[in-house]
């Protein structure tokens, strides 16, 4: 079957190009296919070269060293966030976000820094405000911020209800008669860097929400690493704890696996590609189709003319041809007529009036032109004294067809024009309703 859906989709392509390139057809989809070929394998080069410079870089670029150890930034260097999946003895893991200070500044260029980060960290804070008003879930309190080395420490004016580390008692929490419009804590920030402390005030509210087991862990797991990471603050390396809550833990550096979206992103850049190639290709067809369809009436009406008037088919036809490429430049191309210089140039040649006449009408490839053909070549044959009235029939018969088009192109307009109608009396009742609502 897909085989079979294959030809179809080639032969299309092949009518297509028949249509657009005539005779210059085959060569037209050589090039055709050897710009897919070439487009295909481009968008897999550049993917693999994406994906393998993303696997390199890792691997000349370990963050977790001999199991235990994160590499810091010098001074100058910034606050760096590494993912690590850890896992403790009994079975549990999770990944983890570390953030990594770079090493120690000196007394002075932290006093210096402090202003910035001050405001910095206020900034930060009061952007999740939203947050505050309806805490449910054990707090997840920031030990620092991106490029800063200042470590930040959390204290609660109620413990028993929420603790330092952003816990929530549940037990204690149920126990209060506020439990259902939330208990008010101020959570007290303290941010330090060796001798420096500066103290930020933050007032959330608390509602209830069960916590497992293992979210216990985890949460006592990131407070553990933070305390290690403060006391390792000017070595050259943060090293991780190897036991929480008396587990033992190992870690274990989270590959970045980007570089399979890179191969997926290539193959289907270069899908979308072919298809849009192929979608062109059918597009142009469908609009050498349209103006044909649309010129048919006006050249029968010009064969009806110079017929009337007393000239031959050859010479029609050799008229026809003239005033087009005088008034080619003010009109632009027109398939019809190009198909008709074509044909026009093979009678100069010496080829006959029949087989030029017949590769007109395959080269168009339209009932309405085949059939203009055949009169013309049955009028060649036999003289056709009745061709005049068999033109003006097919006249009036493209003028039918035309106005039909028409009708039709015009219905689907107005069904387009249903939905932004639609939306703009939605809007227009939404304007008038929500207003009245408000009143009552």
């Amino acid at each position: 079957m897909r085989r079979n859906g294959n030809n179809i989709h080639n032969r299309q392509r092949y009518s297509a190009a028949r249509k657009l390139y005539g005779d210059r057809a085959e060569e037209f989809l050589r090039r055709y296919a050897q710009k897919k070929r070439i487009l295909i394998i481009l968008s897999i080069v550049f993917s693999i070269a994406g994906a393998a410079s993303t696997v390199i870089m890792q691997s000349n670029n370990p963050q977790l060293i001999r199991g235990y150890f994160i590499a810091r930034e010098e001074k100058e260097g910034r606050t760096k966030d590494v993912r690590i999946e850890a896992i403790s003895a009994n079975g549990y893991s999770k990944t983890l976000q570390i953030r990594v200070p770079q090493q120690a500044y000196s007394e002075d260029e932290l006093t210096g820094m402090w202003p910035s980060f001050s405001d910095a960290l206020r900034n930060a804070i009061y952007a999740d405000g939203e947050s505050a008003d309806y805490v449910t879930k054990d707090l997840t309190l920031p030990s620092g911020l991106p490029g800063y080395p200042f470590v930040l420490k959390w204290r609660s004016d109620q413990p028993l209800i929420l603790s330092g580390d952003g816990r929530i008692h549940e037990d204690k929490v149920e126990e209060t008669e506020e439990k259902q419009q939330g208990i008010p804590v101020i959570l007290k920030a303290e941010a330090s860097c060796q001798d420096f402390r500066e103290e930020l005030m933050i007032p959330v509210r608390v509602y209830s929400r069960y916590r497992t087991k293992e979210e216990v862990f985890w949460q006592q797991a990131e407070k553990t690493i933070e305390a290690w990471s403060e006391r390792s603050a000017g070595d050259a390396y943060q090293q991780l704890p190897d036991t929480v809550a008396q587990e033992n833990m190992e870690y274990k550096e989270q590959r970045d696996e980007r570089w399979i979206l890179l191969l997926l992103f290539g193959v289907i850049i270069a899908f979308l590609s072919v298809k849009r190639m192929d979608d062109t290709l059918i597009r142009r067809v469908r609009e050498r189709d349209e103006q044909l369809e649309a010129e048919y009436p006006q050249l029968v009406n010009r064969f009806v003319l110079y017929y009337g008037a007393g000239l031959t088919i050859k010479n029609i036809w050799k008229r026809i041809c003239r005033d087009y490429e005088e008034r080619k430049k003010q009109t632009g191309i027109n398939a019809a007529y190009e198909e008709m210089l074509k044909a026009d140039r093979k009678m100069q040649d010496g080829v006959g009036e029949a087989e030029a006449y017949t590769s007109f009408a395959s080269a168009i490839s339209l009932t309405r032109y085949r059939n203009l053909t055949g009169l013309l070549l049955q009028t060649l044959q036999t003289g056709g004294s009745d061709i005049k009235e068999q033109l003006n029939e097919q006249l009036r018969g493209a003028f039918a067809e035309q106005k039909r088009t028409a009708r039709i192109r015009g219905e689907k307009a107005g069904t387009k024009m249903l939905m932004p109608m639609f939306l703009m009396l939605l809007i227009v009742l939404v304007v008038i309703l929500v207003p009245a609502f408000l009143t009552f």
